[in-house]
């Protein structure tokens, strides 16, 4: 047992190290002697566990798809009219911020252990049935698009995680859109505080590795399933086509995450908050916008 948990832990090591360097250097500059150097194992550990530099960045990715799939739980039907009382999705609940908390009452900062190690408390679920976010992020009243503080950014988890949050969930069937912006905060707090999530984004527009995940792909298809989903329920506005509102906010939100590479300020919640008071207005009914200290 304690070897296991020692390549357990080396494995996790090298995971994260190659996920900072390939972060930082990106994949051809990134050397396996400093992967080693950076996670305190020897080379012959790191091909004990993985064949070759690609064999990492492969894994890493791997791990990143499941983190995602973690923060917008899987694509939603169009018919799914699934109520409040339908199960959770990965334990995960909102607090008033829109953040993630897990079912103790904690955040997990960005679902993630120190060792990189996804993680998640969810409740039962019952048989047969889908797991589904929207009844696991069921919040009331007006869309909100106010600012979220967050810690900076070392690749891990900062600061405390926010006081438990007074919520009543009143509504029979969550509203698409509000899932879209409290799920798009949720995901630049992991960018900012889980490197492995962050790199492999980062390996995903690397030109000289040929990637076999799509995490962008991943996350424009989930924003179309919300939006789709929110046409059909008539909470967008007028005249708002929902493959248009799809384009700008995956281009907009990717953008953010493109631009955050070079600078972090790009993925703040300010930042996300300010593009949201801008598109909320346009994008759903008159009365349900942004509301200023809500």
């Amino acid at each position: 047992m304690a070897k296991q948990e020692r390549a357990v832990r080396t494995r996790e090591a090298l995971l994260r190290s190659a996920a900072e360097i390939f972060d930082t250097d990106g994949f051809v500059s990134a050397s396996l002697s400093a992967i080693c150097s950076k996670a305190g194992v020897s080379s012959g550990a790191l091909h004990f566990h993985f064949a070759s530099k690609g064999a990492l960045a492969e894994a890493i990715e791997r791990a990143a798809e499941a983190r995602l799939r973690l923060i917008t739980g899987p694509d939603l039907d169009p018919d799914d009219d699934l109520d409040a009382a339908d199960g959770t999705y990965a334990g995960d609940d909102l607090d008033a911020a829109g953040r993630t908390r897990t079912a103790d009452g904690t955040r997990p900062g960005g679902g993630t252990e120190a060792a990189g190690r996804t993680r998640a408390v969810g409740r039962p679920v019952p048989a047969g049935r889908p797991v589904s976010p929207l009844a696991a992020n069921t919040a009331v009243g007006p869309v909100t698009a106010e600012p979220r503080t967050t810690g900076g950014r070392p690749g891990t988890a900062t600061g405390p995680g926010p006081e438990p949050a007074d919520r009543t969930d009143g509504a029979d069937r969550p509203d698409p859109v509000r899932l879209v912006v409290a799920t798009s905060h949720r995901l630049f707090d992991q960018l900012n505080t889980d490197v492995v999530l962050r790199a492999g984004f980062t390996l995903g527009c690397e030109p000289s590795w040929q990637s076999r995940a799509d995490l962008h792909g991943q996350w424009r298809d989930w924003i179309a399933s919300a939006l789709r989903l929110a046409a059909r329920r008539g909470a967008l506005a007028d005249g708002t086509d929902p493959e248009d509102a799809v384009t700008v906010v995956a281009a907009s939100t990717v953008g953010f995450e493109a631009l955050g590479r070079k600078d972090p300020a790009w993925l703040s919640q300010e930042r996300l908050s300010q593009f949201w008071q801008f598109m909320l207005p346009r994008l759903v009914p008159p009365g349900t916008g942004p509301q200023k200290g809500t």
